[in-house]
């Protein structure tokens, strides 16, 4: 939303956009991920759609790509059922692991 918002020139509405989204991901993170990293249920999916839709920081997106890149190399297959199946690819492709892509 706060893309379209400053695409479409409603400055006003894309900074409470992204302050909103600031406010989500710090919740996600302070809920969801440990200090270690660990997203979630440790699934595969869980780094995807963290991965997809920005909801880590900065500093743990490279390290959970890894992580995730490093466990579809170790299963051989495909764990993400519906949900993350659709941005599997494409997270791990934004993040240089084409060969696991």
């Amino acid at each position: 939303m706060g893309r379209t918002a400053q695409v479409l020139g409603r400055q006003d509405d894309a900074a409470r956009y992204r302050a909103l989204f600031e406010r989500i991901r710090a919740a996600f993170v302070r809920e969801f991920v440990t200090p270690a990293g660990r997203v979630g249920e440790n699934t595969r999916t869980a780094y995807v759609l963290a991965l997809q839709f920005d909801l880590l920081p900065d500093p743990m997106r490279a390290p959970a790509a890894e992580r995730l890149a490093r466990e579809v190399r170790e299963c051989g297959h495909l764990t993400t059922g519906f949900t993350g199946t659709p941005y599997l690819c494409h997270v791990l492709s934004r993040y240089g692991y084409l060969k696991e892509a």
